[in-house]
């Protein structure tokens, strides 16, 4: 846990090695079973539900084509929208509405972004990569994930760190 050693969990619990390292193999046991398939994986294709698949993909076609309004469509009234390491926490549509006008999708923003769909904690989400101004391609930005609430996102968390994608064996950049 927390990146220790079994021997400074045994002395801080006053417990033996052996006992620690049993724990630690049956709570490593119990959350495989638990959680098969939450681990960090990419994939070029979308969920098999048909509901899921089509929410994803008019999301992702969104984005790429800038189209506010049918972003905010996909949400339900109280949707959050965060954006780590940033102090950005907002609550509905409205607020969202402004925020991705003003700041992600101002000016000429259809082609600006690609996303690659992934699953990140046991959640759909997306690579988000940004047209390079200063030369041909799309450059690594962002991880995001959302969460779903039937057939509408519920919250979308947006991690702004381009060193994320290496743990999710994404190139650093994409071709036009």
């Amino acid at each position: 846990m927390l990146d220790w050693h079994a021997s400074e969990l045994a002395d801080m619990l006053g417990a033996s090695l052996s006992s620690v390292n049993s724990l630690l193999h049956r709570a490593r046991l119990t959350l495989r079973k638990a959680y098969p398939a939450r681990h960090a994986q990419t994939s070029a294709s979308l969920p098999a539900d048909p509901l899921t698949r089509a929410l994803l993909e008019r999301y992702l076609h969104a984005w790429e084509s800038a189209d506010v309004e049918e972003i905010i469509s996909l949400l339900i009234e109280d949707t959050t929208f965060a954006m780590p390491p940033l102090p950005l926490w907002l609550r509905g549509r409205s607020a969202i509405r402004s925020f991705i006008s003003a700041a992600i999708l101002n000016g000429a923003a259809r082609g600006r972004w690609r996303l690659l769909p992934l699953r990140a904690n046991g959640e759909p989400g997306f690579a988000w990569y940004q047209k390079n101004d200063d030369r041909p391609g799309y450059q690594a930005y962002a991880i995001q994930t959302l969460s779903l609430n039937g057939e509408r996102i519920s919250a979308i968390t947006t991690f702004l760190q381009p060193a994320l994608f290496r743990f999710f064996n994404l190139p650093d950049e994409l071709p036009d």
